[in-house]
């Protein structure tokens, strides 16, 4: 959970001191990003999952609109239980280059996996279009 706060830390030191964005706009501009890391990696995850341990992302996921909810769902409370109460700013977190490279490996690291995933999966359904395809015509 700290390493999450200091995310948070730095998002909205992000805002604060190169964006000079006032206090209100830092925390719902830092709320706007972590929700959309926070989506991304769990999406990542579940895609993950859904590749190589238990094809289920179309039962949890089965329309846009579910899955649109759940996304304004995580985004509202990542809002209000991490971010509103600003709890982040407590622990005394400082800006240090090594955190920055933390920060910026694990973006990466996270699009990378994410990218890899995708056309793993993509790849996937592609083989199997074709064969039903060929199936049909034969």
């Amino acid at each position: 959970m700290k390493l999450y706060y200091y995310l948070l830390f730095r998002i909205y030191k992000y805002y604060t001191d190169y964006c000079k964005q006032d206090e209100k706009t830092a925390i719902i501009s830092t709320s706007i990003i972590s929700s959309f890391i926070t989506i991304f990696s769990i999406l990542t995850i579940l895609l993950y999952f859904d590749n190589y341990v238990y094809s289920f992302i179309k039962t949890i996921l089965p329309n846009k609109i579910i899955t649109i909810f759940y996304i304004i769902f995580i985004a509202l409370i990542n809002h209000f239980v991490f971010i509103k109460n600003k709890k982040f700013l407590n622990y005394n977190f400082s800006k240090s280059k090594k955190g920055k490279l933390i920060v910026l490996l694990y973006f990466l690291f996270v699009i990378i996996l994410f990218y890899r995933i995708v056309d793993i999966h993509t790849n996937k359904i592609f083989k199997e279009r074709e064969k039903v395809r060929i199936e049909n015509n034969q």
